[in-house]
């Protein structure tokens, strides 16, 4: 739909509502992916694709690449079925953020489809599951270099 139509990314402030709510779901997704990898014993700001920044989780975000479709696809959804109202969105001199009542609609959602059940790398789990593999996959992998 139209109302949803962008130019392009905008990440800090988000130019309109698409990449407003993209923007929240991917900090949500970071931090599953934070999660994940401390639950490991990685810390996430060692990077391994990013360049180590500074008090920055770079190892999130390599981890969280290949899980970014998967927000994509849910505010793709939320989108085409018309569920993301306006009404979700805060416009000021800086941006448009997602307000009270959009956190409210997107929170829920977004847990809901970490509840939810697909198949990733030929295995059945939930999508919090699969995100949790496969920093223990990453884990696993780092010690069998590091010991030689």
């Amino acid at each position: 739909p139209s109302r949803y139509t962008f130019q392009g990314r905008s990440r800090r402030p988000a130019k309109d509502i698409f990449n407003a709510g993209i923007n929240y779901l991917y900090g949500m997704l970071y931090s599953i992916v934070e999660g994940a990898l401390f639950s490991v014993g990685l810390d996430p700001h060692l990077g391994i694709l990013h360049a180590d920044e500074y008090n920055k989780p770079n190892l999130a975000f390599d981890l969280i690449e290949p899980f970014r479709p998967w927000a994509d696809r849910l505010l793709i959804e939320m989108c085409m079925d018309k569920h993301l109202k306006e009404s979700f969105f805060t416009k000021n001199q800086y941006g448009i953020f997602l307000n009270k009542e959009g956190k409210a609609f997107i929170i829920p959602a977004f847990n809901d489809f970490m509840r939810s059940t697909t198949t990733y790398l030929h295995q059945e789990s939930t999508v919090k599951n699969h995100i949790y593999f496969t920093a223990g996959r990453l884990a696993q992998r780092i010690r069998v270099v590091m010991e030689g």
